[in-house]
């Protein structure tokens, strides 16, 4: 219902599923409603009666929780993505809102007609948003079951390249991963020209994989055009502008993302990555608890508070954040990271038993960043040993290494003619 109600035009619509469901049902919320000046709530239910299906959805004053407006749809088990047309046209009459010919163009069109495809379609975009490697692996499988069932289906091809985007990073070798990027990308842009998803995920694999920076800001520029209120545009293209060094226009990009969705601990937390790349690092510090307050169990956020607080000379703090982070989330990188803060903060023999934690997975695991090993030699001093990884970790596509130009921990070897030289080859300038 929500991706429905997203495009119409003279709605402001917030996705407050994934909150609500991580903080309890059972808690008040009417002050974050008011924090996010929020109107009207939409409250909803799918459930199938014998042989029929009813949707059930209740409009209700935020603040009051009165019942504005009750629905009910009901039809066959194959008309239930119908029947939400229906329904969204029902409640943007109720909230008087005029829907223009696009609008009906946008709410009629049918990304699917079998339902079961759709159902695990939505299940592996939950997924996904865990942030997890178990959540991304999951989501991959819900895709390919949804293109299995509907091999038409382009948002499914887009959603199997997100989970690529992901696993990519830290999971699975980036060639074979962001070959399933790209081949599912253009397969989705194929069914679907118009898919801004699409073309977020090609223009990541075209600007961590490829390296075409002008290919990758195109790709990310159409999908603004063709769905300028598709959170994910905003949110990867300031990655884009991280990597080229314009870290202001990346928090702005970050900012109209949260804008469009304020829940999403994923987008503040990135806000956090982006402020550590910017040295801001107590805005940081301020944005990843902010995150953890509402949403304790986000681990990627207490990573990217770990990075936030070593950099601001909170050594300790930073560690106890990051050995509480790693476990969870299962990242290489955040377990490099982890060696990295051992070092800084005067533990070198913890340090070398993350660097041989690594070495243990690089033998057992199909892809370890040699970038993680890079940086536990470089917090231990050992220059040549850094850059050896960092010129490792360029020549296999390690996409931490896509942000060398602002990476703080990197200061000390800029001045390094090695390291200039893998700038360049990144086809970045000093």
């Amino acid at each position: 219902m929500f991706s429905k109600l997203s495009h119409i035009r003279g709605l402001q619509v917030i996705d407050g599923s994934g909150f609500v469901k991580s903080q309890g049902e059972e808690n008040d919320f009417s002050a974050k409603w008011r924090e996010l000046n929020a109107g009207v709530l939409l409250k909803g239910t799918v459930r199938k009666e014998q042989k029929q299906v009813r949707i059930r959805l209740r409009l209700l004053d935020s603040q009051t929780q009165e019942l504005l407006k009750s629905f009910d749809f009901d039809g066959e088990p194959a008309s239930a993505l119908a029947l939400q047309t229906q329904a969204a046209e029902a409640i943007a009459a109720a909230l008087e809102v005029q829907l223009v010919a696009d609008d009906r163009l946008q709410l009629s069109r049918q990304v699917t007609e079998n339902s079961r495809a759709y159902q695990s379609y939505l299940e592996g975009r939950a997924f996904w948003s865990r942030y997890t490697e178990a959540g991304w692996r999951r989501s991959a499988e819900l895709f390919k079951e949804a293109v299995r069932l509907d091999p038409n289906f382009a948002p499914a091809y887009a959603g199997l390249a997100d989970s690529y985007v992901q696993l990519g990073i830290d999971f699975v070798p980036p060639r074979e991963a962001f070959a399933i990027v790209k081949t599912n990308a253009l397969r989705a842009i194929e069914l679907q020209p118009d898919l801004a998803p699409a073309y977020v995920s090609l223009a990541q694999c075209k600007m961590w994989f490829d390296r075409d920076y002008a290919g990758a800001k195109r790709a990310f520029e159409k999908a603004l055009r063709l769905q300028p209120r598709y959170p994910g545009s905003y949110h990867f293209f300031s990655h884009y502008y991280e990597t080229l060094g314009q870290t202001p226009r990346a928090i702005e990009l970050l900012r109209q993302s949260i804008e469009l969705d304020p829940l999403a601990s994923v987008l503040q937390a990135e806000m956090g990555w982006a402020y550590f790349h910017a040295r801001r690092y107590e805005d940081g510090v301020a944005e990843c608890r902010k995150v953890l307050t509402s949403d304790p169990i986000f681990d990627y956020a207490r990573w990217v508070l770990g990075l936030n607080l070593l950099q601001a000379g909170q050594s300790d703090d930073a560690v106890r954040a990051l050995e509480q982070a790693w476990k969870p989330l299962g990242m290489a990188a955040a377990i490099g990271d982890l060696g990295y803060a051992y070092a800084v903060a005067g533990k070198p023999q913890q340090a070398r038993n993350v660097l041989q934690q690594l070495r243990a997975m690089e033998t057992n695991t199909p892809w370890v960043p040699p970038s993680a090993l890079g940086l536990v030699h470089l917090g231990l001093g050992e220059t040549n040993e850094a850059l050896a990884q960092l010129r490792r970790a360029v020549e296999t596509h390690d996409i931490y290494m896509a942000w060398i130009k602002v990476e703080p921990r990197f200061d000390p070897l800029r001045r390094e003619r090695r390291f200039q030289i893998l700038l360049k080859e990144m086809g970045l300038d000093p």
